[in-house]
């Protein structure tokens, strides 16, 4: 069988700049193309009220609107998406941009998850079962994992694994 190049493009959302810097890293490793997922409606200018009022939607499993995505997602795509954990839950705003933007069943993806302790696991589980697919790899980036520096080792062995599973053969 032929092997078929998947162009990859990294799709995220950022409040604090975290989920940012890893999607921008991941970005820049595989040669992807960077999409950030913009809202709607503006968010609160706040960090803490941001965090009380998006941690209630986000336990509540509340959809804000995203902007669509520049462009529609097909066989030779692989998304690779990014996500801030709000309150052990999926962002609304993430939930929002898939609801709104399909990843067909033929495009693979790859997912992360950034956050404070913990949640990486039921948000992934979440993503996944939106998407209607499971992703080909995941990472969780925590806090600690920043401040220690754990966080490029574990950059480059999502950016491996994606290599690895970035071509059909």
């Amino acid at each position: 069988m032929m092997e078929v190049l998947r162009k990859p493009t990294v799709v995220y959302f950022t409040a604090s700049g975290h989920t940012q810097a890893a999607a921008k890293a991941t970005a820049k490793a595989l040669g992807a193309d960077l999409e950030r997922i913009e809202v709607v409606r503006p968010l609160p200018h706040s960090m803490f009220l941001l965090m009380i009022v998006g941690g209630f939607a986000a336990l509540r499993k509340r959809v804000w609107a995203a902007k669509p995505a520049s462009r529609r997602f097909s066989g030779n795509d692989l998304v690779i998406l990014g996500t801030p954990v709000w309150a052990g839950r999926l962002n609304p705003v993430v939930r929002g941009w898939l609801q709104a933007n399909p990843i067909p069943a033929n495009v693979p993806y790859a997912a992360f998850a950034t956050m404070g302790k913990t949640g990486a696991p039921d948000v992934l589980a979440e993503m996944a079962a939106i998407v209607g697919h499971a992703p080909i790899t995941t990472m969780a980036i925590s806090d600690a994992d920043r401040r220690s520096g754990e966080d490029a080792r574990l950059i480059e062995r999502f950016v491996a694994d994606i290599r690895r599973m970035k071509t059909d053969t």
